[in-house]
């Protein structure tokens, strides 16, 4: 079965490649992505590419930013879409955007009379997390270090929907990256106040693949798509890869 798999991989990579060349945007794709992305990102990325090239397919699978890269590597997908840093000889990483975390909690909670706290205010807080593998979290451990504290985690759950939903129908907050909460914001089903230690607190979304494949079509469509879907948000929020060249 190992040895299926990767004659399939081949004869999928090798196609992809052919169209590349050809110019033709057809073909399927896979992509790794981190909840951060899939939760409410891609499903929007992938609908504007799906309308324009409707010749392409997509294949998604979900991890976190250490799987993701390790499914890259062993030819797993084609694409990762990430939120921790990752490097890796073999590895291209270009940086997207830059979200930072908010403490959320439901209407009506005590917290929400204030607009800003100090973390001094939320650290007896039952917490809601989703991932505590991520860069972003390890900061957030590391800021209630110098309070001689840790956070207050009662639930961690295995997906960023379900903690969400359990803030909103508890006394719980949550730490959540403002990008994936933003709809709730809007609707009011969850209020976001700033944490003033954990202001400097953010994910950094990156899309990453291997160097060989970085000639491919269907990435530099995914590529482009991701560019005009942040600059679409109308935030000046600039960032580069490592070989400097200006990406959003």
């Amino acid at each position: 079965m190992p040895y299926a798999r990767r004659m399939m991989q081949l004869m999928q990579e090798a196609e992809n490649k052919l169209r590349s060349i050809q110019q033709k945007a057809e073909g399927i794709i896979r992509i790794g992505a981190t909840p951060t992305w899939s939760v409410n990102v891609l499903p929007k990325i992938l609908g504007t590419i799906r309308t324009q090239n409707p010749a392409v397919e997509f294949h998604v699978v979900h991890g976190n930013s250490r799987t993701i890269r390790d499914m890259i590597i062993g030819n797993e997908v084609d694409l990762g879409l990430v939120a921790s840093e990752v490097t890796h000889r073999e590895i291209e990483r270009v940086t997207a955007y830059a979200t930072p975390w908010i403490l959320v909690c439901a209407p009506g909670h005590r917290l929400t009379q204030f607009q800003q706290i100090g973390l001094e205010d939320m650290l007896h807080e039952p917490l809601v997390t989703y991932e505590q593998s991520t860069d972003a979290w390890r900061g957030i451990q590391k800021a209630f270090g110098k309070y001689q504290a840790i956070p207050n985690v009662v639930a961690e759950l295995n997906q960023l929907e379900a903690a969400k939903v359990m803030v909103i129908e508890s006394s719980c907050v949550s730490l959540l990256p403002l990008i994936a909460v933003q709809r709730e914001l809007r609707e009011g089903s969850l209020v976001g106040l700033q944490v003033q230690q954990l202001s400097h607190i953010q994910s950094v979304l990156s899309m990453i693949y291997l160097g060989s494949k970085s000639t491919y079509l269907l990435i530099d469509i995914i590529r482009r798509a991701i560019v005009d879907y942040f600059d679409g948000l109308g935030v000046n929020n600039p960032h580069t890869n490592s070989g400097g060249a200006i990406l959003c």
